[in-house]
């Protein structure tokens, strides 16, 4: 049968109810979206006054699977339709995908989603018949097949929550012949089986049984900075937001909705959010204005480029390593990415000149922000003045011009000279500021004059070899995120 997007679903819902013959579905893509298609097709199947009774979420890892068949291939004892659903499954992941599923966990972990860290750790060790304790020892990574030269120390945090949950590896076995088994030979009359990942390869035999014998809800929305991608993602935003406003009885204004997008980019579970406390707040006024964006929604949009270069100046290597293979997914030049590197860590050389300086000493490295704001911005500022009269000096000794040519410039030399050395260029907004000073430390002078070394071979090997982008990316972060190098 052929796929149905997500947003045609609301219109062909009432045939997958209906259809007597197909009892199985699969919903893949964008998280918010498969988890609203899920619970509009239960709505649909089920009542809500009896889903306690008729719907079973289970979760979707390996060992749960055979669990999820069972469940659906037997009869209730209470009479109407039971709905089966295996959420978060990541069944559709292989070896293959080992670099995918250990960004996902090292993400998950570092925001501290443990539950989520583990599946995705449990199913790339199942997929290369690990156990727990191989990933105990020191050559993990070489067990992993990878070079992170870090030994993912993210992963400790996970393996205890694994061990205090009782979580563990399961014997290898091949689910996705049971699973294609099963939906081929068919369900008891009113049983569902519905399957949600954020992922699928359409080559799969689940898939394709799927397709051939149940339902697809398609609910992806292109991740890429290219733009065809953020035209479809502003289009399903557009389309989500029109939806709820109409439910409500209200309209937003065109800047306030591009002042929205622009505050949370897309991410459609905080953009939702955002809506409802913007409906909420405008009470009774059926127009949503700019001012009440301003005056309600926070910025929380993130630029991958901010996100990478942060991970590098913290020198957490996983993080790095994620980012680039996103924005090299979305097709941004490698040179740019060189740019933005070599950007931040000259700021950090230049930050290590203040540190290192007289005027520096009044830094202590874990100093708070309030110490920062009273003791070391002063000192700051003072040695932008140095730096700003040595300058001055440099320019009028090595550029010649008479009194008529500076005339014709309009400073009469009276103007300090502009430059990317100042460190204190907006004193008026100091956190970025004290935020660059903490970065500086996780540095010595050494290793950033190193780090500046490795991004100008890199920029060259870019510009003059054959060789790939990506290698020359990833080692150029090896070598700066590492202790060593």
């Amino acid at each position: 049968m052929p796929e149905i997007s997500f947003t045609s679903l609301e219109k062909q819902i009432k045939q997958i109810s209906s259809d007597s013959l197909v009892h199985a579905c699969l919903i893949y893509g964008e998280e918010f979206l498969y988890k609203n298609a899920l619970n509009m097709i239960v709505d649909c199947l089920i009542p809500s006054n009896s889903r306690d009774l008729h719907y079973e979420r289970i979760d979707g890892t390996n060992e749960n699977i055979l669990r999820a068949l069972e469940q659906v291939n037997t009869y209730s004892l209470m009479p109407g339709t039971k709905v089966v659903a295996l959420i978060d499954t990541h069944i559709f992941y292989s070896k293959e995908n080992k670099n995918i599923l250990l960004e996902k966990a090292a993400k998950a972990s570092e925001n501290n989603q443990l539950k989520k860290a583990s599946g995705y750790l449990l199913t790339l060790l199942n997929r290369l018949n690990l156990s727990l304790e191989d990933m105990e020892k020191k050559d993990r990574d070489k067990r992993l097949g990878i070079e992170t030269q870090t030994n993912l120390p993210w992963m400790d945090k996970v393996l205890e929550f694994c061990r205090d949950h009782g979580l563990s590896t399961t014997p290898r076995k091949d689910v996705a012949d049971m699973v294609v088994e099963a939906i081929k030979k068919g369900f008891p009359k009113h049983n569902y089986l519905i399957i949600t990942t954020d992922m699928v390869d359409k080559r799969h035999r689940i898939y394709k049984a799927f397709k051939e014998f149940g339902w697809i809800i398609d609910c992806s929305v292109p991740k890429g900075e290219r733009k065809a991608d953020k035209t479809r993602q502003e289009s399903v935003l557009n389309e989500h937001m029109q939806a709820i406003l109409s439910r409500e009885g209200k309209t937003i204004r065109k800047d306030a909705y591009l002042e929205m997008l622009n505050m949370v980019g897309f991410n459609l579970r905080t953009f939702s959010n955002d809506l409802d406390k913007l409906i909420n707040f405008v009470g009774n006024r059926q127009e949503i204005t700019i001012e009440d964006v301003r005056a309600v929604i926070k910025r929380t949009r993130t630029d991958p480029i901010f996100e990478f270069t942060n991970a590098v100046m913290d020198r957490n290597l996983i993080s790095a390593l994620y980012y680039l293979s996103v924005m090299l997914e979305a097709e941004l030049h490698p040179l740019q990415l060189i740019a933005a590197m070599t950007n931040q860590i000259r700021k950090l050389l230049n930050m290590k000149g203040f540190v290192e300086s007289p005027q520096g000493c009044v830094w202590q490295k874990g100093s708070q922000y309030h110490y920062f704001q009273n003791q070391v911005l002063p000192s700051l500022i003072k040695y932008d003045e140095l730096l700003s009269e040595q300058l001055s000096r440099w320019e009028n000794y090595f550029v010649k011009t008479d009194q008529k040519s500076n005339h014709k410039k309009g400073n009469g030399g009276k103007n300090a000279p502009v430059s990317d050395l100042y460190l204190a260029k907006n004193p008026k907004n100091p956190y970025p500021i004290y935020q660059t000073l903490k970065k500086s430390d996780n540095f010595s002078l050494k290793e950033l004059k190193s780090a500046m070394n490795c991004l100008f071979q890199a920029d060259i090997g870019l510009k003059s070899t054959g060789q790939s982008p990506r290698r020359i990316l990833e080692n150029v972060l090896f070598k700066i995120c590492t202790a060593d190098h």
